[in-house]
């Protein structure tokens, strides 16, 4: 064995992502209402705990992206007893939601381009949603600020082609920029 970690309640549903080759991360959710985030290299194992407020039964990533090496994004998709399929950062920070159902979702799957995802329900409904991530960004003068990665802002000097990288650790729907500050 390589490495164990435990749960108190049972676990629903384990997946690897699929595009980190010098990060194993692997997401687990379980009916201790509960995304649960491993790193693994070797034998060290760090965990990060996000409540989420139903019982999960589904888990997929979904890779937005995937054939570009620096813009790629990830994110991890989960269904379960809330007849919603949603849609989680990397982090574990919840995004959004994707489709809601009249029954619980008991799988979904992100088309291999990211850009639809395919749902099932445990009355026999299975549907296919678009996924589309709009432009979120600003600009005052030699400064372009953008949204990366739905929970990240990247503010871009342009005179300078500096850039520097603001973690927000929430879904950044707007952004204004004027001078020297950032909103």
């Amino acid at each position: 064995m390589i490495w164990s970690a435990t749960s108190n309640s049972p676990v629903w549903n384990v997946s690897w992502c699929p595009t980190r080759d010098d990060e194993l991360l692997l997401a687990a959710v379980d009916w201790g209402q509960k995304l649960t985030l491993y790193q693994a290299t070797g034998a060290k194992q760090t965990g990060k705990e996000r409540k989420l407020g139903f019982d999960p039964c589904a888990l997929s990533w979904l890779v937005k992206d995937a054939y570009k090496q620096e813009s790629r994004a990830e994110y991890i998709l989960i269904g379960g007893a809330n007849r919603e399929c949603t849609i989680y950062s990397r982090e574990g920070f919840k995004l959004g939601t994707v489709c809601t159902q009249d029954a619980w979702v008991w799988c979904c799957c992100a088309k291999p381009d990211g850009s639809a995802v395919a749902v099932g329900t445990t009355n026999g409904f299975i549907g296919m949603y678009d996924v589309k991530f709009g432009v979120v960004h600003g600009i005052h003068k030699d400064r372009y600020a953008y949204r990366d990665n739905m929970t990240d802002v990247i503010v871009h000097h342009l005179t300078t082609d500096q850039k520097v990288k603001v973690k927000c650790r929430e879904l950044v729907r707007k952004i204004a920029t004027y001078k020297t500050t950032l909103a």
